[in-house]
């Protein structure tokens, strides 16, 4: 019998943990994944561009220098199967960022304060060599796509999860705009960024919460003029 799934995050839960076994047996065990509890999976929340317009969003992997492993998929998509294959994807990514670090070779970090200050990107060429095996077109090794043989080979899996909970709810074409206005505070301290909006702000300020930090428990600064007017020593 199917699995019922009333969230999509608990649909990505079980998707990675069955990938995560099956990926290993179509590539022979040639490749090692990092283990799945230092793999986190969530659906994304969409930005006012991609409601408003159809079109295929884009899934992401991101490496914390903590070491573990933030896949993000597109909440634009609907299709199970295309969803499947954007998980398997970014367990590819996992394996890749993986072995760079532990054989030490050269990485390149990207400034990304939502994951612990940095990610890692990856080399797509390396990704291709393992989603190869699963039925990946890697003509294109930067943009690589599902191709009938993906469909093939994880159709009965995909369906044994049951429906995915995710429609085009997201996809608000000719909706409202979202105008809603974020105001950042910086941590002097250690850099830590916090987005919030000025309703919350007018009650209190927002502090650091890195424990190691020197400004530990202290007030964000803020440039915006809304919130110095109201803090003048928040600058």
């Amino acid at each position: 019998m199917d699995k019922i799934h009333t969230t999509s995050q608990a649909w990505l839960e079980d998707a990675l943990h069955q990938a995560h076994d099956k990926i290993g047996l179509l590539t022979g065990g040639q490749f090692a994944f990092p283990k799945l509890e230092d793999i986190d999976i969530t659906c994304g929340f969409p930005t006012t561009k991609a409601r408003s317009v159809e079109k295929k969003g884009k899934s992401s992997h991101d490496w914390s220098l903590q070491g573990g492993h933030i896949i993000s998929i597109s909440p634009t998509l609907v299709d199970p199967v295309q969803v499947m294959f954007e998980v398997v994807v970014s367990l590819a990514k996992s394996s890749v960022a993986m072995h760079m670090v532990a054989n030490n070779k050269k990485v390149t970090h990207i400034p990304n304060p939502d994951h612990y200050g940095s990610h890692l990107t990856v080399n797509c060429r390396e990704v291709a060599r393992i989603i190869r095996f699963i039925g990946a077109d890697t003509s294109k090794p930067s943009q690589p796509t599902m191709n009938s043989h993906f469909r093939d080979i994880w159709a009965d899996l995909v369906a044994s999860f049951g429906a995915y909970p995710n429609d085009k709810s997201h996809q608000l074409k000719g909706g409202k705009k979202d105008t809603t206005r974020l105001v950042v505070g910086t941590c002097k301290g250690c850099g830590y960024k916090s987005y919030t909006v000025m309703t919350h702000l007018a009650r209190a300020l927002l502090v650091c919460p890195v424990t190691n930090c020197s400004r530990h428990g202290m007030s964000f600064s803020y440039t915006d003029s809304r919130v110095v007017n109201l803090y003048p020593n928040s600058q």
